[in-house]
Order: C-alpha cells, then structure tokens, then sequence
C-alpha cells in the first residue's frame, strides 16, 4: 500500500518549525536528521505537520513503548534458557545494511534489519550487527547467549585467535567485549554464509530501500555507528 497524503503530529516545536522552515538547524546532526526527514517528505504527495501539546500525542508515547513491551513479553520466563543471535551485513549500491535474528530458547524470534547512514567495511558491519543484537540481548535480561557469524575475522578477534590491528576494528573489538561481559555464559560461532542465510536474508532488507517480502519487518535507520 503506497501512502500519498499524510498527517505528522509531534510535540517538539523546534523539530515541527524545523520541517516547516520557520526555523533553522543549526549544527551538522540536525541538519542531517532534518535533510532526511526532507527526503522522506517529498515522497508523498500531500505532507502537513503539526505540534501538540505533550498531553495530547499519548498514543504514540504507547506506541514508543509498545516494542519494547513485546520484547518483555517474549523474554518473561525464557531469560535464564540459552538464546540465539544470528549476525549478518550487506554492501550494495543502496548502501550497507544490517541484520540480526535473535531466537528465545522456546523459538521465538525477534528479527531486525538495520539501514547504516554512514560507510562501513564488511567486517566493521558485522561488529555493529553484533553490538546492537548483544545491546538487545542485555536490555531483555538475557542472561546465556550462543552468536552465530559467517565472518572468521570477527569470529576469531572475538574468540582471541586474530588481534584487531586498526584503531577502528579496535575500538568496535573493546565494545562487543564489555557487552560480552554482561552476560554469564557467551559463545561465539563461525557458520558458513549458507548456513546464515536467514540473517542475510534481513541484511539485503537493511541496505535496500523497499521491499516486495509480505511479512512485516522493522528497519532501523542507524545514523551512526556504535564507536
């Protein structure tokens, strides 16, 4: 279904003033949010915004919430059985996508495509995709998790075999490992890229900008990376 008219309410004035031109960013990071936001807009044929009091815009407080919520839901009871995370990325023309498929130990599945506002290599893409699947994992109470990856750098500097050797695969090293810590038993796989296809399946998702797929899947847009 192709949306051509809709309706923004929000409670910010600066960012409702913003998007009407009454007012202007004045540092790079609202720039960009507002240039995307601008790209978005023109892609509908009738857009208006507009403020409302705090008081009023609840429903999309619950709405805010209402994700996280389902998480809490999926995790009561399963928190202290063995989870999954499945990690993947993608680099195309579109630009570099993300993935990760986290299973409950009752086989409930959360799954997120991640869209990178910024360039990454393969494997500095693999790290993000495990620092926001371990970041989900910790705020769920997740207690033993099993990481599947189809990257044997990332694998093996995870494992201690390979030593990070650049500032930037250092710093997202050091990340992934004070998330590792917050968890009482961590595993790490190498799978082939085969065997991940579900992963990769979403990572195509994170890196394209529309999909054909019937089945409803959240795509985040991360403007920046984790480090």
């Amino acid at each position: 279904m192709a949306v051509k008219m809709i309706v923004v309410f929000s409670d910010s004035q600066l960012v409702v003033n913003q998007m009407r031109d009454s007012y202007q960013a004045r540092d790079n990071k609202m720039t960009t949010y507002l240039n995307k936001t601008k790209e978005l807009q023109s892609n509908f044929d009738e857009f208006t915004i507009n403020q409302v009091p705090r008081g009023e815009n609840n429903h999309a407080d619950a709405l805010a919430n209402l994700g996280y919520k389902k998480l809490c839901c999926l995790t009561k009871g399963q928190s202290a059985g063995i989870w999954k995370l499945q990690v993947d990325c993608s680099s195309n023309t579109r630009g570099s996508g993300l993935r990760l498929v986290l299973t409950s130990p009752q086989g409930d599945v959360i799954e997120q495509a991640i869209q990178c506002g910024f360039k990454a290599t393969n494997n500095e893409a693999e790290y993000e995709a495990m620092i926001a699947g371990l970041g989900l994992a910790k705020d769920m109470e997740v207690k033993r998790i099993v990481v599947f990856s189809d990257s044997q750098l990332v694998v093996n500097q995870m494992q201690g075999s390979y030593q990070a050797r650049d500032n930037k695969m250092t710093a997202s090293l050091k990340k992934t490992k004070e998330l590792q810590s917050d968890f009482d038993e961590f595993t790490i796989n190498l799978v082939p890229r085969g065997e991940n296809n579900h992963a990769y399946a979403l990572a195509n998702l994170g890196s394209s900008s529309h999909t054909t797929d019937s089945k409803t899947i959240p795509v985040v847009y991360l403007q920046w990376p984790a480090v």
